[in-house]
């Protein structure tokens, strides 16, 4: 499959629906973003204006800030963290320099998985899944170790976008021990949202394996995506070999500064986790008795929500704008079948105005 995936689009972009349906555009509780919604934890807002005599110097080439974050906060070794600008960049980076021929990637997803394939002319697989059924149930599956026969690479998202189904690290781990001819590239970019992360995680040093590279990202949780920051992890023989390729100065001074000041965040974390673990079950409660609508199951900072008469579906999203809130629009998520919005996990008075608009709209629909 080497189509083009241009037309997905990030979320944040309000203008582009309004535009969409031909209304004026207003102000809006923007929940198309997945980002921590206390915002930039408050030790960066202190250091921020002292980085300025940052800008002359050239940041270290090995972005050392960044590896000193993965070692403070998850005791990996240096050699086994490959800094970047954002996860992202490095998904391209392992497609450009890597030399797939044939890269599986499970669906419906982040749609830069895909596009990160293609854009290195490689052939992409898709290998679709029911967000209803687990993420653990899919990779045990039948289908999934005879489609792994026949790759070289496959990206899975865990926790997955949009759903946020998470599979087990155990899980994972066994099926790289399975195939080890195959590159498990495992996005990690909201693990540590997760309740009980140590379940789910590979970022830890008994957890590396050559066949799996780990992309994460800390601009979700800590509200830091215009920075854009983050590292690939997998075992030191791996890193070595892509270091090799990798260009000089990935991670820019005020990035490397950034992450360098991450693991004192210990209050930003812990505060967090507390807030989602009981905001998060409060918006479900709320969400599933709306009726028309049904929400996936998710320990993630976002919600998959689905309209269960998706014929309803622009006047369901028009009725949200027009009550001042823009979703994701996910229309443009291969695989996933018509009717479905994303939004974010917000604060208490957010999500009430949330499920103040759903109930709203709801109701106005035949």
């Amino acid at each position: 499959m080497k189509s083009s995936t241009d037309s997905h689009q990030h979320g944040g972009a309000p203008r582009a629906l309004f535009a969409r349906y031909g209304l004026p555009e207003r102000e809006v509780l923007d929940l198309s973003v997945n980002l921590n919604p206390f915002g930039v934890p408050e030790l960066i807002r202190q250091a921020w204006p002292d980085w300025i005599d940052q800008l002359a110097p050239y940041p270290s080439v090995e972005g050392l800030g960044v590896k000193a974050f993965y070692q403070q906060s998850f005791q990996l070794p240096n050699d086994c963290v490959l800094p970047g600008n954002g996860s992202l960049e490095l998904m391209y980076f392992v497609q450009r320099v890597r030399g797939y021929r044939r890269v599986g990637v499970v669906l419906p997803s982040f749609h830069d998985y895909m596009r990160s394939v293609t854009a290195a002319d490689v052939d992409c697989v898709p290998l679709l899944r029911d967000c209803k059924q687990s993420l653990d149930t899919f990779i045990n599956s039948v289908s999934l170790r005879q489609a792994l026969e026949s790759l070289d690479a496959i990206y899975i998202g865990s926790p997955n976008n949009p759903d946020g189904n998470v599979a087990s690290a155990e899980d994972l781990l066994r099926l790289a021990a399975a195939f080890p001819q195959v590159d498990f590239l495992v996005d990690h970019a909201f693990i540590q949202f997760i309740q009980n992360a140590g379940h789910y995680s590979l970022l830890s040093s008994e957890r590396l394996r050559d066949n799996i590279i780990v992309f994460h990202s800390l601009t979700k949780f800590y509200a830091l995506a215009g920075v854009r920051l983050g590292a690939l992890v997998s075992s030191a023989d791996t890193i070595a070999r892509l270091s090799v390729k990798r260009e000089p100065w990935a991670v820019n001074a005020v990035a490397e500064s950034c992450a360098a000041l991450l693991p004192r965040c210990t209050e930003y974390v812990q505060h967090t986790q507390r807030w989602l673990s009981v905001a998060g079950a409060a918006l479900d409660a709320e969400l599933t008795q709306i009726a028309g609508l049904f929400v996936y199951p998710s320990q993630t900072n976002y919600r998959l929500i689905c309209l269960r008469q998706p014929d309803y579906y622009d006047a369901f999203l028009q009725g949200l704008l027009q009550q001042g809130i823009h979703p994701r629009c996910c229309r443009n998520f291969v695989g996933l079948p018509a009717g479905h919005i994303r939004v974010c996990v917000g604060l208490e008075a957010e999500n009430q105005r949330l499920v103040a608009a759903l109930r709203h709209v709801m109701k106005g629909l035949p």
